[in-house]
């Protein structure tokens, strides 16, 4: 699976590239997508604060700009925003800390023959939609996040990776700069185009992180077994803060839609959040993370699960320079070892759903299988109970059954 180097998928953001404003009020260029690649072929909507705000000029909305900007080179779309300045290059000023909670919701359609698949960057996101009923519209909504930048000319215009090593020589292991900002990048497969299928797989995904530079790579227990198979998370940033003597911490935030949960893990959110394995590799030296106390906060992680949406994993403290983090089944396998759909079980009960009706599955084993969108995923060896019920069209209860199935090792 090929690495995106978040970093480098916008020149802004590891370039060096600093917004700094004239020693005089300038009249500014139109916002445009000139250093971020180029305009998306159709046109996009945004709300801030959950109002629909109008462009008074090309890229500009009220106080601030936001661009939606197509990087075929890395294949992504990128949703970026900052607070409008007609002092600096194109208006591109940056955020302030009033405007942390700030919302911004971006909306759009991507150009014909690419898919989207997976959100990620600077942004605290709290929705990423792909509407597949509407040309695979994108609707993102982030607030702006506060992290720690190094420009190119503090670490010898080195690549993300390299410049967090260089700055500790060249820079006192500091950030050049605090910075807010909203640059989040949504991955896309094109028609003809190289494999994604892990990220297909995880379609609709969402993560974050307030580090200087990251990236992640996928290989889905469901699809690629062996000790290997895992989210892969690369972080890297400076020891200090911009002021020299703060410890600079970033954090981590990964939300898996259900369906992607599933693909990639075999079991809904409820089973796979006890079941999932998160480590640390740090300078070659890899340590199991901890949903408890420790005093290494870098290993300290939480995992909330919800199978009617999905499952989201926080690492809140993480440390730098350059920390791995992996996410995996505990065994390296797909955590289902036999799954039922619902019709196959509807069908074993020798039942038949009402003209008009529907007809309900529920798990009565919930140590040994769950189900979720329509199939029951079994986890550990055992048997199976489910109860198949099935409702008139007015909702009464017309009949119900308990069917079982065995689990084996």
């Amino acid at each position: 699976m090929k690495k995106v180097r978040f970093a480098v998928v916008f020149g802004l953001l590891a370039a060096g590239l600093q917004v700094l404003a004239p020693s005089g009020p300038v009249k500014a260029a139109p916002v445009a997508c000139s250093r971020s690649g180029v305009a998306i072929t159709n046109p996009y909507t945004v709300k801030i604060n959950g109002v629909e705000t109008p462009a008074t000029e090309p890229g500009r909305y009220g106080d601030f700009w936001v661009l939606v900007c197509r990087d075929t080179n890395n294949r992504d779309y990128g949703v970026l925003a900052g607070r409008y300045d007609a002092r600096t290059d194109g208006g591109q000023g940056r955020f302030t800390t009033a405007d942390l909670n700030t919302e911004f919701t971006v909306s759009f359609i991507p150009d014909a023959g690419t898919t989207p698949m997976v959100a990620q960057g600077h942004g605290v996101m709290s929705n990423f939609t792909i509407d597949a009923n509407d040309s695979n519209r994108v609707t993102l909504t982030t607030k702006p996040i506060l992290y720690s930048d190094i420009y190119g000319s503090d670490c010898g215009n080195a690549g993300p990776a390299d410049c967090v090593l260089a700055v500790k020589n060249t820079n006192g292991d500091k950030a050049s700069a605090d910075n807010i900002e909203i640059r989040v990048a949504v991955r896309y497969s094109e028609s003809g185009g190289p494999s994604e299928t892990d990220f297909k797989v995880l379609s609709g995904m969402r993560w974050s992180s307030s580090a200087y530079y990251f990236w992640m790579t996928t290989r889905c227990p469901t699809q690629n077994a062996g000790t290997g198979s895992a989210l892969s998370i690369d972080v890297g940033g400076p020891h200090y803060r911009a002021d020299g003597t703060s410890l600079n911490y970033g954090d981590i935030t990964v939300f898996i839609p259900t369906a992607g949960v599933i693909a990639c893990f075999g079991a809904p959110p409820s089973i796979a959040k006890d079941m999932l394995a998160i480590s640390r590799t740090v300078n070659g030296t890899t340590a199991d993370g901890t949903a408890g106390s420790t005093t290494d906060v870098g290993l300290q992680y939480t995992v909330t699960a919800d199978d009617t949406t999905g499952l989201t994993i926080t690492i809140p403290q993480v440390t730098f320079s350059k920390p791995n983090y992996k996410v995996a089944t505990k065994s390296g396998k797909s955590l289902a070892k036999k799954t039922k759909t619902y019709a196959s079980l509807l069908q074993q009960a020798v039942m038949k759903k009402p003209a008009g009706g529907s007809y309900k599955v529920t798990s009565k084993s919930t140590k040994v299988c769950s189900g979720v969108l329509s199939k029951v995923y079994a986890y550990k060896t055992g048997t199976c109970k489910v109860s198949v019920a099935t409702y008139s069209k007015s909702g009464k209860k017309v009949a119900s059954k308990t069917v079982s199935f065995t689990v084996g090792g």
